[in-house]
């Protein structure tokens, strides 16, 4: 039965093989939710601007789209071109050219897991894909991180970033290849760079700290400390943006971390969940503060050892804290095991500065 669809699908297309009728498919989306109002809106309004469509306006209470496809269909007007469907677009206003490399900027994805729906494939100009390295969310190999990711990333950002072109990053990958891909891309860089934070099927948010006008003047971090009685000269930081990882980080240090002298435990204000970053100049201030206050608590003891970091925030966050990790020295980046959601389920990835002398 399948196979007769597939032909009738086709024959109806002019296509000459299922590859082709795949290729053509891949495109189409089947969402199993029913998304707000404004979260459909501006999904919707992300994907027109990409196509060369004119965006919904906020204030509308109309959708010309679905009028137009309403007219059509009582015309008895149902088969379509790409130039049909231009010049019908044109005539009722609705067509602006394709805009995904001006007004949108270049885009750029990396992913290192597959997500249960959409491709970012589909949504970038070109993509760094690391699923090679990965079963799931789970790296094969622990050496990978370091050995093969690394220089992957940084050739790719250093392929495809250019100083004079504006550029989206879409990262589906795991925190820390966040705060890598920051890491590279530091403050020192002068790219114009915004990152894509959030799921491509609820609406994307183009987070650049340049764009965002919200003031965020209310305390940005709680700060509590965890003594290890240890000897050690190292300190773990527990950042609980998301959700709250301090129980699981002092249970991970005392097992794993000898050399742990302290966990200094930041929590965002108010508290920690899904919501609490509000767009990119508040992460940007969060990021700031985070900074200023680990150096000042440091002893000059610690600065000659190494800074644990257990985090639970968006990649956007992660990007910008990699984008100033540099003045923060040596530093041992850690991922959750989501799967298991067992206490203390922490494993090593990447560690900075990189060691060998193309960083």
């Amino acid at each position: 039965q399948m196979g007769q669809i597939r032909k009738a699908w086709r024959n109806h297309l002019g296509f000459d093989s299922d590859q082709e009728l795949f290729t053509c498919l891949r495109s189409l989306r089947i969402l199993a939710f029913s998304p707000s109002f404004e979260s459909s809106r501006m999904w919707l309004n992300d994907k027109l601007e990409l196509a060369g469509f004119k965006p919904l306006k906020e204030s509308s209470l109309i959708n010309q789209y679905n009028d137009l496809i309403r007219k059509l269909h009582r015309d008895g007007v149902k088969h379509f071109t790409k130039e049909r469907l231009q010049e019908i677009c044109e005539r009722e206003g609705l067509w602006i050219g394709d805009s995904k490399k001006t007004t949108r900027g270049f885009r750029l994805g990396i992913r290192s897991f597959r997500r249960p729906f959409g491709d970012i494939a589909d949504e970038t100009d070109t993509l760094l894909c690391l699923f090679k390295h990965f079963d799931g969310r789970h790296i094969k190999e622990n050496s990978s991180w370091d050995k093969n990711i690394l220089p992957e990333l940084r050739s790719f950002l250093k392929e495809n970033i250019e100083l004079n072109k504006p550029t989206c990053i879409l990262l589906d990958v795991h925190s820390t290849i966040a705060f890598a891909c920051g890491y590279y891309l530091d403050t020192k860089s002068n790219v114009d760079l915004s990152v894509i934070q959030g799921p491509l099927n609820r609406g994307d948010a183009i987070w650049n700290r340049f764009a965002d006008t919200g003031k965020y003047d209310s305390p940005l971090w709680s700060c509590n400390e965890i003594i290890h009685h240890s000897q050690g000269k190292d300190v773990s930081v527990a950042i609980s943006v998301t959700a709250d990882v301090v129980e699981d980080v002092k249970l991970y240090a005392q097992k794993y971390l000898p050399d742990s002298n302290r966990t200094l435990a930041f929590n965002i204000q108010p508290r920690p969940n899904h919501s609490a970053v509000k767009g990119a100049l508040h992460a940007w201030k969060l990021v700031e503060g985070l900074v200023h206050e680990i150096r000042e608590r440091r002893t000059i003891k610690e600065r000659l050892g190494q800074l644990h970091f257990f985090i639970s925030a968006p990649n956007a966050f992660m990007f910008f804290l990699g984008q100033v990790a540099k003045n923060l020295g040596r530093i041992t980046l850690y991922e959750y095991d989501f799967e298991s959601n067992l206490p203390g389920a922490y494993s090593p990835s990447f560690s900075f500065p990189i060691k060998d002398k193309k960083s």
